[in-house]
């Protein structure tokens, strides 16, 4: 019994030391001093930097072999500003604003209706963007979040097609979406094996050096499926590939 006391007693400091650890709040403010300071330099570095020509350079590496359907959904991250922001990171449970998340380059940044546009005339696809992070398409709303940076895009979705997504559940979802060849009442089917769209989301990641890393995951839902890994570079007045000398 007394082994069982001092073992129960031995846990309960060592779950209190890592509970006080992980909320070490001289961790927390060096955590968010280095936030701050590659956010500055991310923006510094950022001021000359042509981001049209890099949403170029993305759109001539998409794969023309993922979309083979007619439709093609996009996820979208959505960026918003929590009332609470909340960030967990060992050694500490922090609280802070992470300004240093992708803020040169990043979802909203290349979801625009021109760059739509053009993977819609590229691919000669409907595409229909999806918010990635509360997962639902545009038709009611863009998001949860009223400072969405969703609601731009939003509004131009709202400007052109609407349609039908249809699954195995017995309500049906309304979206709009951006056509290829103006039709309209567009039917989604996500009914296996009568697919009839394919899916894409980008991972964007702003790094020091004039560099932005992109992860281009293809069949969104399909878990055994590897993403492609790419990192770009701005030097000399344009974007390379740099994969491989990483």
């Amino acid at each position: 019994m007394k082994l069982i006391f001092i073992s129960v007693f031995l846990i309960f400091c060592s779950s209190k030391a890592l509970s006080q650890k992980l909320k070490d709040p001289y961790e927390c403010e060096k955590l968010e001093k280095k936030d701050s300071l590659l956010y500055s330099q991310l923006l510094k570095e950022s001021k000359r930097v042509n981001y049209d020509k890099l949403a170029e350079k993305i759109i001539a590496d998409l794969d023309k072999n993922e979309f083979s359907q007619p439709n093609l959904v996009v996820y979208i991250e959505d960026y918003y500003e929590a009332k609470k922001p909340i960030f967990y990171m060992e050694p500490c449970d922090c609280c802070f604003k992470r300004l240093a998340e992708n803020p040169v380059y990043n979802d909203h940044l290349f979801w625009t209706q021109k760059n739509i546009k053009k993977i819609v005339e590229k691919f000669r696809v409907n595409v229909i963007p999806r918010n990635a992070t509360f997962g639902y398409f545009f038709y009611q709303k863009a998001s949860e979040a009223e400072n969405s940076k969703l609601r731009k895009i939003y509004k131009k979705t709202k400007k052109q097609k609407s349609g039908l997504y249809k699954d195995s559940s017995p309500n049906n979802h309304h979206f709009y979406y951006f056509p290829f060849n103006d039709k309209e009442n567009l039917i989604l089917v996500d009914q296996y094996p009568e697919l009839n769209f394919n899916t894409l989301q980008l991972h964007f990641r702003n790094e020091l050096g004039n560099k932005v890393s992109l992860n281009y995951r293809y069949d969104v839902d399909n878990i055994y499926k590897k993403s492609v890994s790419k990192l770009y570079q701005y030097k000399d007045g344009k974007w390379n590939d740099i994969t491989l000398q990483e």
